[in-house]
């Protein structure tokens, strides 16, 4: 009888630890979520100060690019080329936080100001 006891006690035990683990393991994971998506904003906005940086830096490349978002036709062919590889990384920055949106890593808040910053790094007129 004893036995059969102490073989309840412990099986009641082993219960108890498998579900503390489970509620740990949610725990954890949930936390990894977190940092997850952190890194994934710090990235975004890493890599549009990285892309945007040399804009302030080089007063050529501004003009070039003011030139060309302003009057595309009316750019010279240099200030052109210099302005599609930025909007064309641009993009691509933008194609990232919008998948991150579509995957739930972004929130509403966080997309809505990434949409405002596109608008108004984006205004070619053609």
């Amino acid at each position: 009888m004893k036995l059969e006891v102490l073989n309840a006690f412990a099986q009641l035990i082993a219960v108890i630890g498998v579900i503390a683990s489970l509620f740990y393991l949610a725990a954890q994971i949930r936390q990894n979520t977190r940092s997850q998506r952190s890194v994934v904003v710090d990235s975004l906005a890493a890599s549009l100060i990285h892309l945007l940086g040399p804009q302030g830096y080089d007063p050529n490349v501004m003009r070039a690019f003011i030139a060309a978002t302003e009057d595309w036709y009316a750019a010279t062919e240099e200030d052109r080329v210099r302005t599609v590889s930025i909007l064309f990384t641009t993009f691509k920055l933008f194609e990232n936080a919008w998948f991150q949106r579509r995957q739930g890593t972004l929130d509403p808040e966080q997309w809505e100001s990434w949409t405002c910053t596109c608008a108004s790094i984006i205004t070619v007129r053609a």
